[in-house]
């Protein structure tokens, strides 16, 4: 009998990658932290600790990608979850940071083959934080997505941590 409460460690990779790297990549990917909280714990967690009434409907909220195109994003952690979405990689990553600008926490979800593969390296070689670009194509695919990558511009240094 299997128990479904426990994360799988399948990654679903679409058929143009090679047999070999889709072993790598899963393997690297499975490095991520999966939620390992209920997530309707967290949900509540969050709620009971909003500091005012304007967070309360913070658990659901997250940031587009499109709202992050041109900015710098300190990207703090990444965590895995499973993702059924078709045409994708079989995961998508919640990533959290700050806006170096603002000073905004950033929370925001992406299954970008191109940045979950970026995130998945820079979290397996211990490279977070880390800060980074959101970058959108401007022309879409054949299939209507537009791809998206990160453009880093490094790591936050020991005097970055003491300001925060």
């Amino acid at each position: 009998m299997s128990d479904n409460t426990t994360p799988g460690t399948d990654v679903a990779v679409r058929s143009e990658l090679s047999p070999e790297l889709v072993k790598t990549f899963a393997a690297m990917a499975m490095l991520i932290p999966s939620e390992t909280t209920d997530a309707l714990d967290s949900i509540i967690s969050q709620i009971l600790s909003a500091p005012t009434w304007e967070q309360l409907a913070d658990p659901w909220e997250t940031t587009g990608a499109e709202r992050l195109a041109g900015r710098v994003i300190r990207i703090d952690t990444i965590t895995r979850r499973p993702s059924q979405f078709k045409d994708g990689i079989g995961l998508f990553l919640v990533v959290e940071g700050v806006d170096t600008r603002t000073g905004e926490a950033i929370v925001t979800t992406t299954s970008a083959m191109g940045i979950v593969a970026q995130l998945t390296r820079a979290y397996a070689a211990g490279w977070l934080p880390l800060y980074a670009e959101w970058v959108i194509a401007e022309r879409a695919t054949e299939n209507g997505y537009r791809p998206q990558h990160l453009k880093f511009h490094g790591r936050p240094t020991p005097r970055d941590n003491q300001a925060g």
